[in-house]
């Protein structure tokens, strides 16, 4: 996988490169992506437990342990081939979506309400899934999109900062009621 990626791996060139038989494979695995999936769950598992003691350090410490994953040859070499096939096989998509996004986006909620509870930022209704499309975004953008700039601890501080920078400041676009207001408002 780290070799080829995943647009180029077939069920016969792994059973030949392993010594396996076709058989012994869909013993184990129903398709090429839930091969892909089990090996960069075993890789990289749920992340990683952060408490720094602070909101920013948090932030900063996810951020590097994905930074880590995305910079990855696993991920970069499989990851354009695994969205696509995200829409034609919807069990692969369920298993990603539960074993190893929402994982991560219930990390930084954790790390967001144990800055409330510390006293760092507002108690508010954040939106989460927002914060983590602003925390991921860029990392996606860098490997997927034919873009200037490169997966870097910058990248990864920036990120964290731009997140830290909306919770500390009062913003209602964090706030996933005050968007709904405001939308019906424009509407």
């Amino acid at each position: 996988m780290t070799e080829r990626g995943y647009s180029e791996l077939s069920v016969d060139l792994l059973t030949n490169t392993v010594g396996i038989t076709r058989p012994t494979f869909y013993r184990r695995f129903r398709n090429i992506a839930d091969l892909a999936f089990a090996v960069i769950q075993q890789r990289f598992g749920k992340g990683e437990e952060v408490n720094t003691g602070n909101l920013m350090g948090d932030l900063f410490e996810l951020q590097k342990y994905e930074l880590d994953m995305m910079a990855d040859p696993l991920i970069i070499k499989n990851l354009p081939g695994l969205i696509l096939s995200f829409k034609a096989d919807q069990q692969i998509e369920d298993l990603y979506q539960k074993h190893f996004i929402e994982p991560r986006r219930d990390k930084v909620s954790e790390v967001v309400k144990r800055a409330i509870s510390r006293g760092e930022i507002s108690d508010e209704t954040y939106d989460y899934d927002y914060l983590c499309d602003i925390l991921l975004g860029p990392f996606l953008t860098r490997i997927l999109m034919p873009v200037e700039g490169t997966l870097s601890i910058d990248l990864a501080y920036q990120t964290a900062i731009t997140v830290w920078s909306l919770l500390t400041t009062s913003s209602d676009v964090l706030n996933r009621s005050r968007v709904s207001e405001l939308l019906s408002e424009v509407n």
